[in-house]
């Protein structure tokens, strides 16, 4: 790594806030978004689980998992590039419009190799498209299955061939494993609660633009994103949802257990 480094009272007791924003406290709970992605995938396990054999046990397992792997590889990431940046305005002005280019590159000084690292995380990134695709793609068949999505009828047809949930758009595993349940008794309260004050909290912070003045070039558009979402879901609850959906169809997820296990006995 090139020298000289950041001091560790930069590192641990400096903040700079160049957002406009007065507050910066506020500033700093708008930047809490940046640490979100280090902890990206941790719902995805939850979304598989009636595809796990053993739910009650692997699923409060690969969450404690994900938050201890992620906690630990962004916070040592994190670290060695405060130590590493010499100049945070060229990393936010990048002139490739990638400040993660930037940071490799005053860590390195060297453009081959902040290329090399940036291509590295872009070929991972690919990798991870297929569990994003997984993932999302059950949890659309999922929600077909139970008649909670327009079109579900055939968003929710399995190819007998591929063994695919192919009109819900991604991949699938067979479904041959019997869904469990998984509780934490009388303090699930706990959990439950401070997700949803934090889902809240999200939604109002992350929602807020991160410069300003606001222009069309900084605008935080989640808003725009968000609207959109909520208008299509509230059309579809209207019109096809409080029509069709009661719930989770378990008795369907039974039925395609046991014709599995007889396709296979055959």
């Amino acid at each position: 790594m090139a020298k000289p480094k950041q001091s560790g009272t930069s590192v641990w007791q400096g903040f700079e806030n160049d957002t406009g924003w007065t507050s910066n406290g506020l500033v700093f709970l708008m930047g809490l978004i940046n640490v979100n992605y280090g902890f990206a995938g941790l719902d995805g396990a939850v979304h598989l689980a009636e595809d796990c054999s053993n739910a009650a046990s692997a699923i409060p397992l690969a969450l404690a998992s994900a938050v201890g792997i992620g906690f630990t590889t962004t916070l040592v990431f994190i670290v060695a590039a405060l130590y590493c940046v010499k100049d945070v305005k060229a990393v936010v002005n990048s002139p490739t419009k990638i400040p993660l280019y930037e940071i490799w590159f005053q860590a390195t000084q060297s453009k081959t190799a902040a290329t090399v690292f940036v291509i590295l995380i872009a070929v991972l990134w690919l990798f991870t498209l297929i569990g994003v695709q997984q993932t999302a793609s059950r949890l659309t068949w999922a929600f077909a299955r139970d008649g909670g999505l327009i079109g579900s009828g055939r968003l929710q047809k399995i190819d007998k061939t591929l063994k695919l949930p192919v009109w819900a758009m991604g991949r699938n595993s067979k479904l041959l494993s019997k869904p469990d349940v998984f509780h934490l008794g009388r303090a699930g309260w706990i959990p439950n609660l401070v997700t949803v004050a934090w889902a809240c909290f999200e939604l109002g912070i992350y929602n807020l633009p991160v410069e300003l003045p606001v222009e069309a070039g900084n605008m935080n558009y989640t808003a725009a994103v968000l609207g959109a979402i909520a208008l299509f879901i509230t059309l579809n609850w209207f019109f096809h949802g409080k029509f069709h959906y009661s719930g989770p169809r378990l008795d369907f997820l039974h039925h395609i257990v046991q014709e599995g296990f007889s396709s296979e006995r055959d």
